[in-house]
């Protein structure tokens, strides 16, 4: 019977591990839309510069520069509209159900593993 207690609290501590992080409901998922959009622009900028630094040097025209700055604006435009798309509107609804999957499989899990593998007492 004391093995099966002690079972059971091994259980519970990896649940108190596993389930948390998937009930929260603090929007996490702001935070990496910032930094991923922060990260877009900064790579833009440089090519920007590496443009004017190209430009200044006579390695391309002005006609050249102008319409490989439009292309870069059009690209940023269309990565910062679509990534702040795909992260920002993420709901946690789904992973309650998940959260609720693993707190019955992880327990049953273990009981049949022990049965199977095991020497039960």
């Amino acid at each position: 019977m004391t093995f099966w207690v002690v079972c059971g609290l091994l259980v519970l501590t990896a649940l108190a591990f596993v389930l948390p992080p998937l009930v929260r409901h603090e929007p996490r998922s702001t935070v990496r839309v910032r930094s991923l959009e922060d990260a877009n622009a900064a790579v833009y900028r440089d090519q920007l510069v590496n443009m004017r630094t190209d430009l200044r040097d006579g390695v391309m025209t002005a006609e050249e520069f102008l319409q490989a700055r439009e292309e870069l604006e059009q690209r940023l435009t269309a990565d910062l509209s679509v990534d702040s798309g795909k992260w920002g509107d993420r709901s946690p609804i789904p992973y309650y159900w998940l959260a609720l999957t693993l707190a019955l499989t992880i327990p049953i899990a273990a009981v049949f593993l022990y049965m199977a593998l095991g020497t039960p007492p």
